[in-house]
């Protein structure tokens, strides 16, 4: 049998990591972080590319997260009060779990603006269409790797409101893709003020931006 594809390898870790970890708080934020990074520059210095291992690193990472919590919700939706929980545990668990893959994407590719917006841009498309793919809320998700951005900027050279808006901007981007409803949902949840940062995407923007500032 052939060795699994990065993604579903990435994918069965994060299904691991859901199980050891019961409570889904910072702590699987960090940890998917940690995985996201480690399998980004590996797997970046080989002919596949490091924009490639973004995609199939965020990629499966969601996948995992929807994997873990939908069992949990099929679990919980005997009642509709646990459906309702269900659906909730779903959402906290894609928008955690891409949080922590814009976090390690950026850190495994590099320390340049042109590297962050790359990293930031693909790992959040990446995100939201996975995230819509496993049935998930992709609002969450677009909220999730916005504020991973956010986080993984105060460790770089790049501004908290620049790597927010080229977050902002992926997330509309895929959104726009799925159709008018969920851009406009998207657009609401990312535009406005996200942990004290003023997050304005680019207009018409469907790229990262060559040499932000």
């Amino acid at each position: 049998m052939p060795p699994p594809t990065l993604g579903a390898k990435i994918k069965e870790d994060v299904v691991e990591l859901f199980h050891d970890i019961s409570d889904v708080t910072e702590s699987i934020v960090q940890s998917i972080a940690r995985l996201t990074q480690a399998s980004v520059k590996e797997i970046g210095k080989t002919d596949r590319g490091v924009l490639g291992a973004i995609v199939d690193t965020v990629k499966g990472a969601v996948h995992g997260a929807g994997v873990v919590s939908g069992a949990a919700a099929e679990t919980a939706a005997s009642t509709v009060g646990g459906a309702v929980e269900g659906a909730s545990k779903v959402a906290t668990s894609v928008g955690r779990t891409a949080r922590g893959a814009v976090i390690g994407a950026v850190r495994g590719h590099g320390q340049t603006n042109p590297e962050i917006a790359e990293a930031i841009f693909r790992a959040t498309a990446t995100a939201v269409r996975a995230a819509s793919a496993v049935g998930s809320d992709v609002t969450v998700a677009a909220v999730g790797a916005v504020e991973g951005a956010i986080t993984v900027s105060r460790e770089t050279e790049m501004e908290a409101t620049t790597a927010a808006s080229t977050a902002a901007t992926a997330a509309i981007a895929v959104a726009r893709e799925i159709g008018e409803h969920a851009e406009t949902r998207v657009r609401r949840a990312v535009e406005g003020t996200i942990e004290g940062v003023e997050v304005i995407a680019r207009a018409g923007g469907d790229q990262p931006p060559a040499h932000p500032h």
